[in-house]
């Protein structure tokens, strides 16, 4: 085994790092035999012997050092105090080391350490219990989008064609990741809009087979039963004004989707959003979708919308519908929306655009207090970390709900935003800068 050290990425000095194979070790620090194991489940438990060989006073210290890493392991695992604690290993190719955080560590003596001690020389077992897996050093992405391409990009709260960088999404070529294992990665997004930023759901899109950019959007002005109206800050410059009766449940807007549509969303799981014009006037309306060809195929639950409400997420909704085999192209479908409203008569509502939010990787996070312009939110796979940062301090500050974001190596991964503000609206024009860092991962050392 090549150079192994013990520490902590906090501390930006190597000082950090306790080295104890390979490198610059401590006095009385002979070396330390280690076989890494892989193999299923979510952790590894593994045994690193430590030679040691010196006087009396040089064994102890190396001890006394072991000893209180294991106690800071102690402390993040079971009070969440301190930093994590790392195995880093340079692997056998050489170039960069990897990274293992370690969950749990005992150091135990060998049977006759004793009387090895007394003749200066002895072997102690270093138990550790780690992530299974090895994580490289952080690198920037480059992120790309109908703006352009860079290590930022601009999101507004919109896609549409009216303008390059009218885009709610952000792309990332994962083709040339050299990574086993789907890779953490650390976004940045800055509220670069006036309001505070009180919601903000992201889901990602990951594609192995195909470059081309799904469609996620579909316009309110676009569906059949629509009169559409002009208005420069909507979506697509325009919104769909609808006519229903109240006391029953009613289709008032639809949209093909064609099976090329189709066979790009993938039979993925996907969050509609819906995003109204002007705020719903009742309390207690109800929406939800349905798919259909001749026949419904599937019915989502209801949703309930408040009075005033600016817009609603649905229930998950599957395209197409039951997933996709190999064999067959998909048939086509039709979307179609069905509002219960509970007064009786007829009722007006306006729809700007409903954004099919995928959920390959979903999270959802609220601030109670905002995020406010020029502030910043840090989500971190690798750590597991998500803060927000104003006037370059940390605050945990937002809720976050959904799974851990990760890049698998293939074609491209997506990822979509959808921005409320603190007042409950989704303005188109709401933006959001962001940045993106990604860490290789690999199971097998």
């Amino acid at each position: 085994m090549s150079r192994l050290d013990l520490g902590n990425l906090a501390d930006p000095e190597e000082s950090a790092w306790y080295c104890i194979n390979e490198g610059p070790m401590d006095p009385g620090l002979l070396g330390t035999q280690y076989d890494p194991t892989a193999g299923p489940g979510a952790t590894r438990t593994e045994t690193l012997r430590v030679g040691l060989r010196g006087g009396p006073l040089q064994l102890r210290a190396v001890i006394r050092r072991l000893e209180q890493l294991v106690e800071l392991v102690r402390l993040k695992s079971e009070q969440g105090l301190g930093n994590a604690i790392y195995l880093r290993a340079y692997p056998p190719e050489g170039g960069s080391p990897v990274y293992s955080q370690l969950l749990h560590a005992e150091l135990r003596t060998l049977p006759g350490a004793l009387a090895y001690e007394e003749g200066g020389a002895m072997a102690v077992d270093l138990v550790i219990t780690r992530l299974n897996w090895f994580d490289g050093a952080e690198q920037a992405l480059t992120l790309a989008n109908s703006g352009g391409s860079g290590y930022s990009a601009s999101l507004l709260n919109l896609d549409d064609s009216l303008a390059a960088g009218n885009d709610n999404y952000f792309f990332v070529d994962t083709s040339g990741l050299q990574t086993d294992l789907p890779a953490p990665i650390r976004l940045q997004i800055t509220n670069t809009g006036s309001a505070a930023l009180g919601q903000l759901f992201v889901g990602a899109f990951h594609e192995r087979a195909s470059t081309e950019k799904p469609v996620m959007v579909l316009e309110g002005e676009a569906a059949p039963e629509a009169t559409g109206v002009s208005a420069s800050a909507a979506s697509g410059g325009a919104f769909g004004r609808f006519n229903i009766s109240g006391g029953n449940w009613q289709t008032f807007a639809s949209w093909e989707l064609d099976t090329i549509t189709l066979a790009l969303l993938g039979g993925r799981l996907f969050l509609p959003l819906l995003r109204f014009q002007s705020p719903l006037s009742l309390d207690g309306a109800r929406f939800r979708a349905l798919l259909s060809t001749n026949a419904p195929v599937f019915c989502s639950p209801a949703a309930i919308a408040p009075g005033g409400a600016r817009f609603l997420a649905l229930s998950p909704l599957q395209l197409p519908f039951g997933g996709l085999s190999p064999r067959y192209a998909p048939a086509g479908l039709q979307l179609s929306l069905e509002a219960f409203l509970p007064a009786v008569g007829a009722q007006t509502l306006e729809l700007d655009d409903l954004l099919l939010l995928p959920q390959d990787n979903f999270a959802w996070f609220e601030a109670a207090a905002g995020i406010g312009a020029d502030e910043r939110l840090m989500d971190d796979s690798f750590t597991r970390e998500s803060y927000t940062v104003l006037d370059g301090q940390q605050l945990r500050g937002h809720q976050r709900v959904g799974d851990w974001f990760g890049l698998p190596a293939g074609a491209r991964s997506w990822f979509y935003c959808f921005q409320v503000d603190a007042n409950g609206a989704a303005l188109p024009q709401s933006s959001v800068g962001v940045r993106a860092w990604y860490r290789t991962r690999r199971q097998i050392l």
